[in-house]
């Protein structure tokens, strides 16, 4: 699966790819901004973007809004959004259209994700199994 991933954050921008990665997928590029995200979206046309919430400026929900933007543009990349536990309601009742399917993980160590698009939610879900193994956390939740 190719992958862009959307972060601000260095460290955890390097650590999901690595994730990804050690999972057999592709990350073909990665972004630290909504702008950047929806660009390297486009230009890359990813199985998977995997987009962090809030991201600068003003680091609030533009992580979110490239995500949409994206969805919008071309419904047949998958979502993967990153969350803090206060914001996953909004982000699950914005993607809530999202065609056939969808995970939800979350924890007091990991960030919530959703993902949609049927067999991405399932590779999704092995992705937030694997992070929670390394953080000693329970398993994802499912909607």
């Amino acid at each position: 699966m190719r992958i862009v991933i959307g972060e601000d954050h260095l460290l955890l921008r390097e650590w999901l790819a690595r994730l990804v990665e050690e999972e057999s997928h592709e990350v073909v590029a990665s972004a630290s901004d909504g702008p950047d995200l929806v660009r390297e979206a486009k230009a890359h046309r990813p199985d998977l973007v995997s987009a962090d919430v809030r991201m600068p400026l003003p680091q609030t929900d533009e992580g979110l809004r490239a995500a949409l933007e994206i969805r919008a543009a071309h419904p047949e990349i998958g979502i993967l959004v990153l969350a803090d536990h206060l914001e996953v309601r909004s982000a699950v009742e914005l993607l809530a259209d999202a065609p056939s399917g969808s995970a939800t993980c979350s924890s007091s160590a990991w960030p919530t994700s959703t993902a949609s698009s049927g067999a991405r939610a399932d590779r999704c879900r092995r992705l937030c199994d694997r992070s929670r193994g390394r953080l000693g956390d329970a398993g994802p939740d499912e909607t």
